[in-house]
């Protein structure tokens, strides 16, 4: 490994991979895709699937409660009517025929009560199914209100992952292209192009020595570099030149081998 690779691998797994880690941590941050409904449909949908069967329970019905309250009054003054009547006509005594007859009016008042229990249970039923197509409809409501809200959830997170996207992309490639240019040039980026690239100004300088090592090492003089608000002033030798580019193409390999392995 050449000493410009291995500066890259330092500043890749060190100062670019702090910034890029930023990014990466901001994807975390992206709208979630649950929604506001998410507990209202778990509550009806565990009414609804742990729902008892329909078993019908008269004394519960405050329906036969009032068909028996009716039915017991009604027979007990018929009863009684039929008693007093049969009284009268014994000269005010009663009699067992007085007794019998007065407890069959009221046994035929409690049979009209067995008679309306069909209709008092098919209400009860159709109370239970409508109980349960309420809830059903309910629960067919906050699904499609979730899924409305899911899908706009969804849109947007697809958009902000595709602007992380790009950003992490972007940044990327200038960072390429400003290893390139140190190392072909000497260049000496501003504040602000390391800022936009995720570099430190420690791999930029260190890779700005490697440069001027190489030149040397060239042959060149000790020319100066451009920086990132002024210009270029001194001359670099061909063999410098040549030297940068080699290194610039097996940096920009390096570059590439990083970044397949952080994505």
């Amino acid at each position: 490994m050449t000493q410009q690779e291995q500066i890259l691998k330092t500043g890749s797994d060190g100062a670019y991979g702090s910034t890029m880690e930023a990014l990466r941590r901001a994807e975390t941050s992206l709208p979630d895709l649950t929604t506001s409904y998410d507990g209202e449909i778990r509550s009806l949908y565990e009414k609804i699937v742990n729902r008892p069967a329909f078993r019908y329970e008269a004394e519960s019905d405050p329906l036969y409660g009032m068909y028996r309250d009716r039915y017991v009054r009604e027979g007990s003054l018929a009863m009684r009517d039929t008693i007093g009547r049969s009284a009268a006509l014994t000269g005010g005594y009663g009699s067992s025929y007085a007794q019998s007859v007065g407890q069959q009016q009221y046994d035929a008042y409690l049979q009209k009560l067995n008679d309306v229990m069909p209709e008092l249970y098919g209400a009860a039923f159709k109370r239970w199914q409508a109980e349960g197509e309420a809830m059903s409809d309910q629960l067919g409501h906050a699904t499609a209100l979730a899924q409305d809200e899911y899908g706009r959830k969804r849109d947007k997170r697809s958009m902000a992952a595709d602007i992380e996207k790009k950003d992490y992309d972007r940044r990327w490639a200038a960072y390429q292209s400003l290893i390139s240019v140190i190392a072909q040039s000497g260049y000496q980026p501003s504040d602000q192009e390391l800022a936009e690239t995720g570099m430190s100004r420690a791999l930029a300088d260190a890779l700005l020595k490697e440069f001027q090592r190489i030149r040397t090492a060239g042959g060149g003089g000790g020319g100066g570099y451009r920086t990132g608000s002024g210009g270029y002033s001194g001359k670099s030798t061909a063999s410098a030149a040549s030297s940068g580019s080699k290194e610039a193409v097996k940096l920009s390999e390096k570059s590439n081998s990083e970044k397949t392995r952080r994505r």
